[in-house]
């Protein structure tokens, strides 16, 4: 069967209801079904007012996805127009059923209490973060029948060097360096032409990076596939890459081969980053 292509347009407020469908099932099954759709668009808002991103994906007319993502601080205008959405839904839902939404705003002041801190605490700029991704039912298997799908489930695993028997275990009762495979495993379901990597090595030691930019090497040859390789270590850039940019604030500074750019910097912030690795 060839697949469909997924195509993806910004999210507009039609959008509300087909997401609500996606969200519903998946989150909210256990408050009465009259309520379930306008809890749905409740949890999108609260993550939509936080947005700089929003997405839909499309298939044959219908949307069955979206993404939210973060890259700097929301404008104003959008975060008080999700605000008030937000609020006018919430008064929706105690009107229809005080208990659901009762705890449903308990579970939002929680969340906030344990996610502000983890944030300002953490490495990670806050205002760059990943929001939310869901995917429907219409998107699972793309088009592929469950055997079919175990079958390329298992064919991925061996390519990199899992074994099957990982198909039945949770994230934590693996390796870091298992599961970093694993995602690469999941990102060549499709068969992209284009790998894109984002510090696929940041959380791992140094014997873990080395093997799994090996393996990236081997499925950049043997898939004939290109790989986008984001890292803020040069020594590792230059193990896997033909070509280098360096970026700083948000803009190249430097470009070229990685000889050229990793043995001949023509710049001071790339020469300053390799004094650095001495």
């Amino acid at each position: 069967m060839t697949n469909e292509v997924l195509q993806y347009r910004p999210f507009a407020m039609e959008d509300l209801s087909d997401i609500a469908h996606i969200l519903a099932p998946l989150w909210h099954n256990d408050v009465p079904e009259e309520v379930q759709l306008l809890h749905a668009v409740i949890d999108f808002a609260s993550y939509a007012q936080r947005a700089t991103f929003s997405e839909v994906a499309v298939k044959d007319g219908q949307v069955i996805g979206f993404v939210l993502a973060r890259a700097g601080k929301a404008p104003q205008e959008t975060e008080a127009k999700w605000k008030q959405f937000l609020e006018d839904r919430i008064e929706e839902a105690k009107e229809q059923d005080a208990q659901s939404a009762a705890y449903l705003i308990a579970y939002d002041e929680a969340e906030e209490r344990v996610n502000v801190p983890l944030l300002t605490n953490s490495s990670t700029d806050p205002n760059y973060e990943l929001v939310f991704f869901a995917v429907g039912d219409a998107a699972r298997g793309y088009g592929v029948g469950k055997a079919e799908a175990q079958k390329r489930a298992k064919e991925l695993l061996e390519l990199c060097q899992l074994p099957v028997s990982i198909l039945g275990r949770y994230p934590r009762e693996v390796s870091g360096g298992q599961c970093q495979r694993a995602a690469i495993a999941r990102a060549l379901v499709v068969k992209p032409s284009l790998l894109i990597c984002d510090e696929a090595t940041s959380a791992l030691d140094v014997t873990v990076q080395r093997q799994i930019i090996d393996l990236l090497k081997q499925l950049r040859f043997e898939l004939d596939m290109s790989l986008l390789f984001i890292c803020h270590d040069l020594a590792l850039v230059g193990g896997v890459c033909d070509r280098v940019l360096v970026m700083r604030s948000g803009k190249i500074v430097e470009q070229g081969s990685t000889k050229n750019v990793l043995f001949d910097p023509q710049t001071e912030y790339v020469k300053l980053l390799l004094s650095a690795m001495l």
